[in-house]
C-alpha cells in the first residue's frame, strides 16, 4: 500500500486507441486554468458568509468572442448562478469527461 502525498496530483490516464493510454493535459490545472486555456476571461471571487465560511465565486465577464477580440463586455446581460451539488464542486462546470 503506498501513501500518495497531499500536494502531488495524480497522472490521469484515459484508454485511447488499440489500448495505449494518453494523460488528460487538464489532469492537475485549477478552474482559473481550465477555462483561461479554452480562451475565457474569468475573476475570482472570495465571499465571507455570516458564519465565516469562505466561498469562492468566478466570474466570467465576457463572452468567448468578447474575449478573444479584447472588445469590453456587452452592457445589460443577464446574470448566471450555476449551483453544483452537494459534496461536488465548480470543476463539474469546466471538466470535459473525454
Amino acid at each position: 500500500m503506498s501513501i500518495q502525498a497531499a500536494n502531488e496530483v495524480p497522472e490521469i490516464a484515459f484508454a485511447g486507441p488499440k489500448g495505449s493510454a494518453t494523460i488528460d493535459p487538464d489532469a492537475g490545472k485549477t478552474v482559473v486554468e481550465i477555462v483561461q486555456a479554452r480562451g475565457y476571461a474569468i475573476e475570482t471571487h472570495k465571499v465571507t458568509t455570516s458564519d465565516r465560511y469562505v466561498l469562492t465565486m468566478y466570474r466570467l465577464p465576457k463572452t468567448y468572442s468578447e474575449s478573444q477580440s479584447g472588445s469590453a463586455a456587452a452592457a445589460n446581460k443577464p446574470a448566471v448562478h450555476l449551483q453544483h451539488g452537494l459534496l461536488d464542486s465548480s470543476f463539474t462546470f469546466v471538466s470535459n469527461f473525454r
